[in-house]
């Protein structure tokens, strides 16, 4: 485990003698705009080019659906689907895509996993905080009637995933990773509270505070 922000020479003796390197470094919220952009962009290229001279075989690096845009844009997503960005960390994660797969051919294989929203146990902070919330009976936020349409994917695939390409991928291959039904905000706090045994319920929002 070592800070992606720490000085590239720091990785050198980690990488010798590696056979593969996965990347799974990144950063949602940032304090600073430049944050973001030095750790999903700058940060992921500046490993790869420490790799590259190691006589790295695999560079595996965890991206993000959001380069391939959103459920409520077009389904189903592909790899080849395409966003415009609205967001830093979209735009972030965009170049930092396009910066590693500019070195594809270097001699060290490179591929990118895109996972979407993924969940499992131990659960993240967000998650936690969402248990939380549902457990306690609170209302949760929701937009609309049914909130945002997003697809979701267990973290025990992700990894599967990233162990898959290593021995079966091919250098500058793109993976978009997801469970196989997407499911609105609504259902997703549903999914979970019948695992939590209780009942949710909702503070409804009016659709112009989705982007808010």
């Amino acid at each position: 485990y070592k800070n992606i922000l720490a000085p590239m020479a720091d990785f050198t003796g980690i990488v010798k003698g590696a056979e593969t390197f996965f990347n799974c470094a990144g950063m949602q919220h940032p304090r600073h705009t430049k944050d973001i952009y030095d750790v999903n962009t700058q940060g992921p290229f500046n490993l790869l080019k420490v790799c590259i001279p190691a006589h790295v075989k695999n560079f595996i690096h965890i991206s993000s659906s959001t380069v391939c845009g959103s459920n409520n844009d077009s389904l189903p997503l592909t790899e080849n689907s395409s966003s415009i960005g609205y967001t830093h960390y979209t735009k972030s994660k965009i170049m930092g895509d396009e910066l590693l797969l500019k070195l594809a051919n270097q001699g060290t294989k490179v591929i990118i996993i895109m996972p979407t929203v993924f969940y499992g146990s131990p659960p993240s902070e967000n998650l936690s905080t969402l248990l939380s919330l549902l457990k306690s009976g609170k209302k949760l936020p929701l937009i609309g009637k049914e909130g945002t349409l997003r697809s979701y994917v267990d973290i025990d695939t992700v990894i599967a995933a990233m162990l898959a390409a290593e021995t079966k991928g091919n250098s500058g291959d793109r993976y978009l990773i997801s469970d196989k039904n997407p499911l609105t905000t609504k259902q997703f706090y549903e999914s979970l509270a019948r695992g939590l045994g209780t009942n949710t319920h909702f503070l409804q929002l009016p659709l112009v505070m989705a982007r808010m």
